[in-house]
């Protein structure tokens, strides 16, 4: 996991990061309602390294790459705010690779108890299993249940 206002994006990065989020279970889960049926374009993933940079740079959110030993990005980790009562956490992974968002998860928890959060929470489509299964593992509980753009979503809650 790296992270930071130097983090740096190579070309394959980019390429990388428009694949992942343009496979189907990330572009559904994801993309699809606000990109409006259109697909990630390397545009949307150099816009996305300016807004990690910024992130960090001004202390308003925190954007984690997961890579793997060669270097490959394989998903991202962030927390959405800087708010350390209570901020929102989210990830997205390439779905070719498995078991190691749950590790992820509890290595950002960690970090973020290190640096003064005091509860962390992650929103998440009723349908997406996986992810529910990541939160629940890494300690999380369900606190709510509504109804956003038309599809059950739960609300999952962490005490650092």
């Amino acid at each position: 996991m790296t992270g930071g206002k130097d983090l740096v994006f190579s070309d394959e990065d980019i390429k990388k990061i428009v694949e992942i989020c343009n496979r189907p279970g990330t572009y559904d889960i994801l993309f699809n309602k606000p990109f409006k049926g259109r697909a990630y374009t390397e545009a949307d993933a150099k816009w996305f390294e300016n807004f990690v940079k910024e992130g960090w740079e001004k202390q308003t959110h925190f954007v984690f790459v997961i890579r793997k030993t060669d270097f490959e990005i394989i998903g991202v980790i962030d927390i959405k705010s800087a708010d350390l009562n209570r901020a929102e956490i989210g990830y997205w992974a390439d779905e070719n690779y498995s078991g190691f968002m749950t590790n992820t998860v509890s290595e950002l928890l960690s970090l973020a108890k290190e640096g003064g959060f005091k509860k962390l929470f992650a929103g998440v489509l009723a349908r997406n299993d996986k992810s529910i299964k990541v939160l629940e593992r890494s300690g999380f509980v369900k606190t709510a249940e509504d109804i956003k753009d038309d599809e059950p979503h739960f609300e999952y809650e962490k005490e650092l």
